[in-house]
């Protein structure tokens, strides 16, 4: 952004738009850097310049940050691609599914860069209390990223019943072969490994932090629990795995909600919007 910003600025682009995916960057100590917010106050001074956001909680978190009223941060919900999630391969889920868990078992699905904000060891935690709970459950997580080792190590009293799938292409199909998906994250943009997996009728664990509740219905598509509460992590995927019928109304609810909220079509018309303002 800042780099686009400062050369779309100096070769006189009459329209810029810069889109913030996520809280602010002093919440990621790995990405951070200190003459971001200079940087970001020099920008945004020119009127030319709009930023965007794809929650509610990401506009509030940069406008505090750079000292902007909140109403110069335009909002912006993630599309997701309905055609896609509908013409998922059922023979390629059922295979997905037989290879991961057993005809009578249930599985919990993770998609997350395996880096510190995501908290993939409080994910391998909540893993080791559900299947102390649930004798069929099984968990498989797809991702990489620098915890990667300490991941492996943490799941590896598991054995077979946390799967760690590495980088995958078939995400959709994945999350489709899931019971539910489990997120765990300390801060978040509008997760989109959320917004799939309800596209596709699975329901969802997630801790309430930045867009995710604008990217979950609480209690009707998925259950958020506060950010450090591990055992309303455990309590909502044992929910899940044990009450088919609610998991079912759930996935069904999801479908609808991300069909109403979440289309292409919004997030094309309010970009175009922005450029048009």
């Amino acid at each position: 952004n800042i780099v686009a910003g400062i050369a779309a600025m100096t070769v006189g682009v009459p329209k810029i738009v810069l889109s913030l995916r996520s809280v602010n960057p002093s919440n990621f100590p790995m990405l951070h850097r200190e003459w971001m917010q200079p940087w970001y106050r020099e920008i945004v001074s020119d009127p030319r310049v709009r930023l965007v956001a794809n929650s509610r909680e990401g506009a509030a978190s940069y406008a505090s940050w750079i000292g902007l009223p909140p109403a110069r941060i335009g909002v912006v919900l993630n599309g997701v691609d309905r055609e896609g999630a509908s013409s998922i391969d059922p023979d390629a889920v059922r295979r997905l599914r037989s290879e991961l868990v057993g005809p009578d078992e249930r599985l919990v699905c993770g998609v997350l860069r395996l880096s510190e904000e995501k908290r993939p060891l409080l994910f391998a935690e909540v893993a080791r209390r559900v299947c102390a709970e649930v004798p069929g459950a099984r968990f498989a997580l797809a991702g990489d990223g620098p915890l990667a080792e300490e991941l492996r190590a943490a799941i590896r009293p598991l054995g077979d019943r946390f799967r760690y799938l590495g980088r995958r292409e078939d995400i959709a199909t994945l999350l489709s072969a899931a019971d539910a998906t489990l997120l765990t994250s300390r801060v978040e943009g509008t997760p989109n490994a959320l917004l799939e997996s309800q596209a596709v009728g699975t329901p969802v664990v997630a801790t309430r932090v930045g867009g995710v509740p604008d990217a979950v219905d609480d209690g009707r598509t998925g259950i958020l629990t506060d950010r450090d509460d591990e055992d309303a992590l455990v309590r909502g995927i044992v929910r899940l795995l044990t009450r088919e019928d609610e998991r079912r109304r759930m996935g069904d609810a999801a479908r609808e909600f991300i069909r109403d909220r979440f289309s292409i079509d919004s997030m094309v018309d309010g970009m175009q919007a922005l450029y048009r303002d």
